[in-house]
């Protein structure tokens, strides 16, 4: 009797054991270090229209969650050379091709590990078919970066091949030609927006007297 009731403490012993070691193995898994701060990927194609101008980088907190708020701060590089040599440059132009950062920070709230660098188009300055290129990169913050974790992304923009500008709007001359000898006319055609969806805009096209 005393037999099994010393082999059912040493079974017992033992189970705690394995789930204390079970437990540790897990606990090893998790993340081990200092935090850091990331981009998402080191590169991304964007095709913009019109309607969606802005787009939000994702930058993540790599590490446990902070209980209050971590801020770093980025910059939009000249030109980056790469691991093959290769130089990317800037072509976008601040102020011009996009809306300037009023502030270079990222913030993380209390708890979170995803933060956004807001990117707006100014599709007004431009060019159809024309892709233009970014290279934004982490500088400093809370917490450090690391070469291997994204520090840097390179953003390209192209703008929808059916870009169609807001001061489309409005009345113009028209000319029509007919194949009779020298019949020309011209007359006043209005262009009113009607409506937007995801696809574009839609004018109502308007010629007085008719």
């Amino acid at each position: 009797m005393i037999t099994n009731q010393k082999n059912r403490i040493v079974s017992f012993l033992f189970g705690i054991a394995v789930l204390f070691f079970v437990a540790c193995e897990e606990e090893d898994k998790t993340f081990q270090g200092d935090p850091i701060f990331a981009f998402q990927s080191n590169s991304v194609n964007l095709v913009l229209n019109q309607l969606e101008p802005l787009y939000n980088i994702p930058v993540m907190l790599v590490g446990p969650h902070q209980v209050a708020q971590k801020s770093i701060t980025f910059d939009v590089l000249e030109y980056h050379v790469n691991v093959s040599g290769d130089t990317i440059r800037t072509t976008a132009v601040d102020g011009v091709h996009y809306k300037s950062f009023s502030d270079k920070s990222v913030v993380f709230d209390p708890n979170t590990s995803t933060a956004h660098i807001p990117l707006e188009v100014d599709f007004s300055n431009l060019t159809r078919g024309t892709q233009y290129t970014m290279v934004f990169k982490l500088t400093d913050g809370d917490y450090g970066t690391s070469e291997k974790a994204n520090d840097l992304i390179i953003v390209r923009f192209l703008p929808h091949k059916y870009l169609v500008p807001e001061s489309l709007e409005g009345t113009f001359m028209a000319r029509e030609i007919s194949n009779q000898p020298d019949f020309v006319r011209e007359y006043e055609v209005t262009l009113e927006l009607d409506s937007i969806h995801a696809g574009g805009r839609v004018f109502e096209y308007l010629v007085d007297g008719l």
